[in-house]
């Protein structure tokens, strides 16, 4: 017997007249989402739980068609649908976040030159620089059909001398908007490279440890024991995420990041501890 049936069988005792086939379906569901998710421990336990979640919801809802319409909460039954049609919604929607993600995983895999850069892979500043260089070159070109269309030529003619794989409609603007993404690279590319240049450190304030994890690009959080609820509540306001790997709430190291962090999050901390 499946280790879920039962809890799936007194899910839909009063909302079925057959709960033992829709018990089976809920377990064949079950089963087919966790091969799909195999290879992946932390998302099949969340599933595993929502999965739950939403046959607890399904066991506290009722039919009039099951029970008989004489004394039928009508009000309770209303409230408990709308908590079920909420878990429920909640535990498909994480279905499809992770399979969304498995698939641009799978597609990044098949075009690495189209994944993000993020500040914590080993090879960010060298992907940064080839950036730089593709935005300086499209930028010099940009200039080039400029001066080839005050020159006579048409546009097509024009891009196509400049080495641009189509015709490029040129305006004041696009060579604006081409300088300006090579100045936000070029900004970028030295704050990183500043950063990683740093070796890692951390500072004991007010009773939380903060890492400034230079190699992860990470400004950590570290605690003893689980926060309170409104201080985790306050954590995520600030940006910070929960790493079970790290053990640590942590947000990407930037300057926004410490300024969030030490001016105002870890203030507020105190602030709520003291309360």
């Amino acid at each position: 017997m499946h280790k879920h049936y039962e809890t799936a069988k007194r899910a839909y005792v009063w909302t079925s007249f057959n709960p033992e086939k829709r018990a089976q379906s809920e377990c064949a569901y079950f089963d087919e989402i966790m091969r799909e998710f195999a290879g992946k421990p932390d998302v099949q336990a969340k599933f595993e739980r929502l999965f739950l979640l939403s046959l607890a919801a399904k066991s506290r809802c009722a039919s009039s068609a099951i029970t008989g319409p004489a004394r039928f909460p009508v009000e309770k039954q209303r409230r408990a649908s709308e908590r079920e049609h909420k878990i429920t919604g909640e535990l498909l929607a994480y279905i499809e976040r992770v399979r969304a993600a498995i698939k641009k995983e799978a597609y990044y895999a098949a075009n690495p030159e189209a994944r993000p850069i993020m500040a914590a892979d080993a090879d960010a500043v060298e992907r940064f620089q080839l950036k730089l260089e593709a935005a300086k070159k499209y930028h010099a070109q940009l200039k080039e059909v400029k001066a080839l269309i005050k020159g006579g030529m048409s546009n097509e003619e024009a891009s196509a001398k400049a080495g641009l794989s189509s015709p490029v409609a040129w305006h004041s603007f696009n060579i604006q908007y081409a300088n300006k993404a090579v100045k936000d690279i070029e900004a970028k590319l030295a704050s990183l490279t500043a950063t990683k240049a740093k070796p890692s450190s951390e500072q004991e304030i007010d009773g939380v440890r903060a890492v400034e994890n230079t190699e992860a690009m990470r400004l950590q959080l570290f605690f003893d024991g689980k926060p309170a609820p409104a201080i985790i509540a306050l954590l995520k306001s600030h940006g910070m995420k929960w790493a079970p790997s790290q053990g640590a709430w942590q947000r990407q190291l930037t300057e926004n990041a410490r300024y969030s962090v030490y001016k105002l999050l870890i203030p507020a901390i105190n602030k709520t501890k003291e309360a």
